[in-house]
């Protein structure tokens, strides 16, 4: 949980401790980093290897600007076939909001792929 602090300065943000539910039942919770546009080339790899590891959580970044090009507009492949696969594995998917449309950007210019 992220705790918003202020005090006369710019706000600054900390992690605040906190334990979990399955924590808090005394499991050992397992978790990785996934990004959508591996997991999709070799799903079935990433899915022996996270059960190999004992994973139970995957952190995978939904990239806003790909889900939702165009105002109301949702494409929501590749997510259709990973979160799916991953939740039949048992793992829980920690979705994150990640990249801005351009369309929803106060500076719809900083949000140009600049590596193209």
């Amino acid at each position: 949980m992220f705790v918003k602090q202020s005090a006369g300065r710019p706000t600054q943000w900390r992690v605040a401790p906190t334990r979990s539910r399955l924590q808090a039942q005394g499991r050992l919770v397992h978790g990785i980093s996934g990004h959508w546009w591996r997991l999709a080339d070799r799903l079935d790899d990433h899915l022996a290897w996270y059960r190999d590891l004992g994973v139970d959580h995957v952190r995978l970044n939904f990239d806003w600007d790909r889900i939702e090009p165009e105002p109301g507009a949702r494409v929501w492949d590749p997510y259709d076939t990973v979160v799916p696969a991953l939740q039949r594995q048992g793992i829980t998917v920690i979705g994150v909001f990640v990249t801005l449309p351009a369309w929803a950007a106060n500076d719809p210019a900083g949000c140009v792929d600049k590596s193209t």
